[in-house]
């Protein structure tokens, strides 16, 4: 009984993976104009993994998800901002920076300095445009990209990727 069930749970599973797939790139056929316009603003779509959409990586995870119903048009109207995690945590970053000069004693104008230096250093380190290809260490990503672009003659856009670490396991 129960292997039948684990069976009819997961070709269940498979149909339904499928179908929501195909109805993820209807949707996003028909309001193509609106996701962009949305993109534009900078707005980041979450279709899942393999665009199954969300109701498909709910059951995956078993958790919840807010679904924005009604925010979407203040966003592309330019009325509601949004921020970045990265603009936030540079905000962070640079409040702890000014904190941390202040506390030295220096005057004004040096920890104006001391604070650009870090937050440089920071970006450096933690944006992964201006990090240092590991093949190449002289060279920048964002350089690599555009050597890439003038190789290739076209434009070229980084919208995902997988930060690994020595020592870190996959989940």
């Amino acid at each position: 009984m129960k292997l039948k069930f684990v069976f009819f749970f997961l070709l269940t599973t498979s149909l339904l993976i499928a179908q929501k797939t195909k109805s993820v790139q209807l949707l996003k056929n028909i309001d193509k104009e609106f996701y962009q316009k949305l993109s534009d603003s900078g707005f980041l779509f979450d279709f899942g993994e393999d665009e199954s959409g969300l109701s498909v990586k709910y059951l995956r995870r078993g958790s919840g998800y807010y679904i924005d119903v009604g925010g979407s048009e203040l966003i592309i109207n330019g009325e509601i901002k949004l921020e970045s995690p990265a603009e936030i945590k540079l905000f962070k970053e640079k409040s702890i920076f000014i904190d941390q000069a202040k506390a030295s004693g220096k005057p004004d104008n040096v920890v104006e300095k001391i604070v650009e230096g870090k937050l440089n250093k920071f970006v450096q380190d933690n944006c992964l445009m201006h990090q240092s290809f590991v093949k190449n260490p002289d060279m920048t990503i964002s350089q690599l990209v555009q050597e890439a672009v003038a190789k290739l003659g076209e434009n070229i856009t980084v919208n995902r990727f997988v930060r690994f670490a020595l020592g870190e396991q996959s989940n």
